[in-house]
């Protein structure tokens, strides 16, 4: 349903799309500033009205550059993350570059850091021209999304990793048999150092849990050992029928 007052975009509230509402709400009023139309298109065939540049909606969204609106979103979702410079869309696509391709996406390098020159990158599709999928292929993507956005990893490379522990954890040598909400039995964790964020192993759910308990401290891991040990029943020799 496009917008009552410009017609082009999707509603967001009171019939209105989003820059109409804002608008409304920051100015008081929907008439927008410092914007000179000829009154119709200037695309020859269309008789439109024109919207912003001489060119109706349809038109103007058509001569937009393609990551014009990668731009809006960032400035609306992250405000005060982004440089000051990315005020003008100029300065932000010299810092970004160009989209390789339409599937890439645009991601920071640190999620917990402002969006800038040095900590932006476009992010490969895992499984790129998939558009529609299914629900087991939409589960496989995301899994694999998972590996590659927090360790790095490709499905491939972790299916290698347990095939190497024989599909069973790293520090018990059991199966998993933690399962999700859905009753699925869970994939091996992936365990890694959180200083060098170096893989070590795939764990099970118990094991990946205490490890992380004991915050990845050998010393507390010897000592909890220690205190089991001293305190584990001994047993005791009981006398036969002999005497002996």
């Amino acid at each position: 349903m496009p917008c009552s007052n410009c017609g082009r975009a999707k509603v967001l509230a009171r019939g209105l799309c989003r820059r109409c509402y804002q608008r409304g709400r920051l100015d008081g009023s929907l008439e927008r500033r410092n914007v000179h139309n000829s009154g119709t298109c200037s695309v020859e065939g269309c008789d439109k009205p024109s919207f912003a540049k001489n060119l109706c909606p349809h038109h103007y969204e058509k001569a937009q550059h393609p990551l014009n609106h990668s731009w809006r979103l960032i400035r609306s979702r992250h405000p005060g993350q982004f440089p000051p410079s990315w005020a003008k869309f100029e300065a932000f696509l010299a810092d970004v570059g160009e989209r390789p391709s339409p599937s890439h996406q645009l991601r920071r390098i640190n999620a917990t850091q402002p969006y800038g020159a040095s900590n932006v990158r476009w992010v490969e599709p895992v499984r790129p021209g998939q558009d529609h999928m299914s629900p087991e292929q939409r589960s496989v993507y995301q899994r694999e999304w998972h590996l590659q956005r927090k360790f790095k990893i490709t499905g491939e490379q972790y299916a290698a990793l347990l095939k190497a522990q024989g599909g069973v954890c790293a520090s018990c040598g059991g199966v998993e048999t933690h399962r999700s909400k859905n009753g699925k039995l869970k994939d091996l964790a992936v365990d890694h150092d959180h200083e060098t964020n170096e893989i070590r192993g795939l764990l099970c759910f118990n094991c990946n849990q205490a490890i992380g308990r004991f915050q990845d401290d050998p010393v507390l891991m010897r000592a909890a050992a220690a205190y089991i040990e001293a305190r584990r029943p001994k047993l005791r020799l009981v006398s036969g029928g002999d005497g002996s």
